[in-house]
């Protein structure tokens, strides 16, 4: 491989990584579009694509989404049934 091909590869790969980051970014706007309506438009109508956030909106943001995280986890394990046990037969020779 050449130094050339190298290079473009690494391009190639940096340009994969940025259009990830993008959707990603997409997507915790969609997400977070339920908690926070106006941060979201906030972040998609930056013109730099920055946000600031005091600390308090910060915290707030992340507790809503522990609170939320620890009520799907409680209203999955309610539903489960226990799994089933095994039956071990002795050998009684």
């Amino acid at each position: 491989m050449d130094i050339y091909e190298y290079n473009w590869l690494y391009a190639s790969w940096i340009q994969d990584k940025e259009e990830e980051a993008n959707k990603m970014k997409d997507f915790g706007c969609f997400v977070g579009m339920f908690s926070n309506p106006e941060l979201a438009r906030k972040i998609t109508n930056a013109e730099n694509n920055t946000t600031k956030l005091s600390d308090e909106e910060f915290k707030e943001s992340v507790n809503y989404v522990d609170s939320m995280i620890a009520e799907e986890m409680k209203n999955d394990n309610s539903g489960k049934k226990k799994g089933k046990k095994k039956l071990v037969l002795k050998d009684n020779r």
